[in-house]
């Protein structure tokens, strides 16, 4: 009789079952959600991906905007964005009600393919429902679905993170061109939703190709193309950027929260050309950032609003979009207290970590009762959670107990990129912080609690096996024998 590996079975029936139901349910649920009046007409950004949106497709002002004055539809100036957010708006027609609608449609497929694609790594079918369920709730979070009113890039971006996790865990398991081509789609998508997001791609990928070179070389085409993939991606976003010149705003916002205050911080730009540093101490070096404890103070934020449209500031533009990225760069690397955030007050780093940051403040139908139960994990469960994974993955070798781990720490430096790019809007741009702590740490709780559970009583059987072949005590004797807590441990760890 041939072996039968538990990890190879594919999702039962139930658990299949239940992921389309929940599917169909949070559907219906998050569809129903009112989102009139509209929350974000008071603010500037879903204007610019408004306006992108109606750029026909096949010019290439579309992939590759420049920067444009108001318009009739366009109250402020036009502030070019990356393009799938504005490809998406384009589908529903530039229609702000339709948008809605399909970013909640996008957020609960999202949820489905993530669970789809985590099951067929889970053996017993009791955790699988419990992985079922536990997701559904976390998407149900208003820090998660709150977004999905707002035309804004976090909802999709957000929705298509997950899409990308799943479609790697599906190629995990299925090495094929179809699967791997669906993943670089997936990932291109993903990528330009944000202009960070290709710096993820590239550090994930050089991972899985470093880990494939020494441990799977099976993966090692396909970790190959991605990285092509990846870089290509990265390039070509780069290019976008410096086209459309997107660096300059948050360029700005961090001089002047974070250089500004400091004099030698001042003097090293100031010696490399920054212009107008006088004004700007002046304006804002007492400017009160932070209101409470860790929370931004819209007034104050008002204030730098306010230069974006100002001709007097034209200068420090203009310095920020010829020499201000390679300055700065050069700053980071010549300054690493500054770039490892050593220098944040408590209350500035305890921006990294905030939640329910979203311009809806008050949870809207069934995310009320999610409200209550999230955030549920802190970074210390987290860290012990994959070290877990990573015992059990030199135990078992399996590669999925790598990736929690992996998007772990490409997010622990999506952390640092994002607040050293733009230190004004820290909370809004790292909410998938907190999102990933929690996702993370469901992801590597299921897979560890599932394989001891399926390990132990294998090893059970095993030990005992042995112990009656090796000895003529009882069955009892040598069981216990065997099982002494200190040799348990050995069997499932070591």
């Amino acid at each position: 009789m041939t072996s039968h590996n538990p990890h190879d079975v594919l999702p039962c029936r139930l658990p299949t079952i239940l992921n389309t139901g929940f599917f169909i349910v949070t559907l219906y649920l998050t569809l129903s959600i009112p989102w009139n009046p509209p929350l974000w007409t008071g603010l500037a950004d879903p204007y610019d991906y408004l306006h992108q949106s109606q750029i026909p497709l096949r010019s290439s002002e579309f992939f590759f905007p420049k920067k444009a004055p108001p318009t009739g539809r366009q109250p402020i100036n036009f502030f070019p964005r990356p393009f799938t957010v504005p490809l998406i708006y384009k589908l529903a027609n530039s229609d702000p009600d339709v948008i809605v609608q399909i970013q909640k449609y996008v957020h609960c497929l999202s949820a489905w393919f993530l669970v789809s694609s985590l099951l067929p790594f889970i053996s017993s079918n009791f955790i699988r429902c419990l992985l079922i369920i536990c997701l559904y709730l976390l998407m149900s979070w208003w820090n998660i679905l709150g977004w999905a009113l707002f035309l804004l890039s976090e909802s999709l971006s957000t929705s298509l993170l997950l899409c990308w996790i799943a479609s790697f865990l599906v190629l995990l398991r299925r090495q094929d061109v179809f699967t791997l081509v669906s993943h670089a789609v997936i990932a291109i998508l993903f990528a330009f939703t944000r202009d960070t997001w290709p710096y993820i791609l590239v550090a994930f990928y050089i991972m899985v190709l470093l880990f494939s070179l020494f441990n799977a070389r099976h993966l090692v085409p396909s970790a190959v193309a991605l990285l092509l993939i990846g870089l290509v991606v990265f390039t070509v976003s780069n290019k976008g950027a410096t086209i459309g010149q997107r660096r300059s705003l948050p360029l700005i916002n961090t001089i002047i929260l974070r250089v500004i205050p400091n004099d030698e911080y001042t003097r090293w730009f100031v010696t490399r050309g920054l212009p107008l540093a006088e004004r700007l101490q002046a304006e804002f070096r007492n400017t009160a950032w932070l209101e409470g404890r860790s929370k931004i103070n819209p007034v104050a934020v008002e204030k730098i609003y306010h230069i974006y449209a100002d001709r007097d500031y034209k200068r420090l533009f203009n310095w920020c979009d010829s020499k201000g990225e390679r300055t700065y760069v050069w700053f980071l690397l010549t300054h690493p207290s500054f770039a490892f955030l050593f220098k944040e007050s408590p209350a500035q780093l305890r921006r990294i970590l905030t939640y329910d940051v979203g311009f809806a403040p008050n949870p809207r139908g069934y995310s009320a009762f999610a409200q209550h139960i999230f955030p549920v994990f802190s970074l210390s469960t987290l860290l012990v959670l994959l070290i877990t994974s990573f015992v059990l993955y030199r135990r078992l070798k399996r590669e999925v107990f790598l990736v929690p781990i992996s998007l772990a720490v490409v997010f622990c430096f999506n952390t640092f990129l994002l607040y050293n790019a733009d230190a004004l809007e820290v909370e809004r741009h790292l909410l998938t912080t907190v999102v990933m702590i929690q996702l993370l740490s469901i992801v590597a709780l299921a897979l560890s609690v599932d394989s001891i559970w399926t390990c132990l009583p294998n090893t059970c059987t095993r030990a005992c096996r042995l112990a009656k072949h090796r000895s003529p005590r009882t069955n009892e004797d040598s069981f216990l024998r065997v099982f002494a807590p200190s040799k348990l441990l050995k069997i499932v760890y070591s």
